[in-house]
């Protein structure tokens, strides 16, 4: 009897074993032919909107914008008839991890706040039609600029270089920011971005 059990153990043993090994073989077979299907194996498939110099650096790895306070800036845009009474409102000034987004029109404005400060990381301006920037969005973004110290000259923002399908970028360096105006060709999407490299 005891030489049953052992045999039945053993081969159950044995059985089991070959099993898994079969399963993780197939497995590695399986993970293989993914990455030999994979365009992102042999390519950088970055996505086009992240593919500008504003985006190649993470958030928290960014400098703070020097001489920019968050309650400032939101202040500044209140008082510049930038957000609304009502957007204004909904401030959470305390709140200094989480991105200010606010709706202006079609666009689209976001605060980087400092973590763990009362400073501003980054400023995004949001438009969705890079081709035709209102001119309501071109004064939005001069008031932004003018409230954060900005005295240069305004004219060649929105001038792109047309290169077939690429996003077009134009990059600015300020006494104390970094500014970049990009267009997505393909889609329309704009970004007007300042920030401190």
């Amino acid at each position: 009897m005891k030489k049953i059990f052992l045999v039945l153990l053993f081969v159950s043993l044995v059985f089991y074993v070959s099993k898994n090994k079969s399963d993780i073989h197939f497995e590695s077979m399986e993970a293989s032919e993914n990455r030999v299907n994979d365009p992102c194996a042999s390519a950088d498939c970055t996505p086009r909107s992240l593919s500008t110099s504003y985006h190649s650096v993470a958030h928290q790895d960014r400098k703070r914008i020097d001489n920019v306070l968050f309650k400032n800036l939101v202040d500044g845009l209140f008082y510049k008839k930038i957000i609304s009474e009502n957007d204004y409102k909904k401030v959470n000034f305390n709140d200094n991890v989480n991105p200010l987004i606010l709706e202006i029109g079609s666009s689209i404005l976001i605060i980087g706040p400092e973590e763990n400060g009362f400073g501003v990381k980054t400023i995004e301006y949001r438009f969705d039609d890079c081709n035709k920037i209102s001119d309501l969005d071109k004064n939005n973004v001069k008031s932004i600029l003018s409230l954060i110290g900005f005295d240069g000259n305004h004219d060649n923002f929105y001038k792109f270089n047309r290169n077939k399908d690429e996003i077009m970028v134009n990059n600015y360096n300020y006494k104390r920011f970094s500014l970049e105006v990009n267009c997505d060709p393909i889609n329309n999407f704009g970004q007007f971005n300042i920030y401190n490299k």
